[in-house]
């Protein structure tokens, strides 16, 4: 059952990756930044927002909130969480959970609660029981490696090869934010290749 529900996820996330593929032919990259600035966060982004900003009529003081990013959509951090992604400990890290903060609640709670199902129910020991379990699960994360990827890459063609500024729209770090998380997604596939054994796939695609 495990297997069948992992096939059917990882049909979804390659289906997904397809249609994310087709920006590079509906957009030109030079006109990001035409109005990349509009959707820019005040926190981390001093330099353009020294003092923060006001909004009248709703707070007396100036508001430090970030700007949108990539880091606050739902499908690839609920896909680390069910299969129950380990992220290095450090700044970055913080950003990428704080950024959480700004999904509506209940998308919030069912990450939450899928990392905790892995958790509780030892997905990855389980997994890495059988072979074609772990294939599988290896498909899926790499798989979320592979969007990264892609996003990375449309990172330096949009934004790194067209401006200087170092920060993100939600005010991290450009050069290092989506590295951090693909080293994440591959030290997970390394450990789940050591645990596949290539006579028991039975002809796995």
């Amino acid at each position: 059952m495990m297997n069948k529900g992992m096939r059917s996820h990882l049909h979804n996330l390659r289906n997904m990756y397809e249609v994310f593929s087709t920006m590079w032919q509906e957009t030109r990259p030079k006109r990001y930044l035409s109005f990349r600035t509009y959707i820019m966060g005040v926190q981390g982004n001093d330099a353009i927002f020294p003092n923060g900003v006001t909004y009248r009529g709703v707070w007396d003081e100036p508001k430090y909130f970030r700007g949108e990013t990539g880091a606050q959509d739902s499908i690839i951090p609920a896909t680390d969480s069910a299969f129950d992604l380990d992220y290095p400990r450090n700044q970055l890290t913080e950003y990428l959970f704080e950024l959480r903060e700004y999904r509506p609640r209940n998308f919030q709670n069912h990450i939450d609660w899928l990392k905790q199902q892995a958790v509780e129910h030892g997905i990855k020991k389980y997994t890495l029981e059988d072979s074609e379990s772990s294939y599988l699960m290896l498909a899926n994360v790499h798989a979320s490696f592979r969007f990264r990827h892609q996003h990375w890459g449309m990172v330096k063609k949009y934004i790194i090869d067209n401006t200087k500024y170092p920060k993100a729209t939600g005010g991290t770090p450009i050069t290092t934010w989506l590295p951090n998380q693909m080293g994440a997604c591959l030290e997970q596939c390394q450990l789940l290749m050591s645990h596949i054994r290539e006579e028991d796939l039975n002809g796995t695609d």
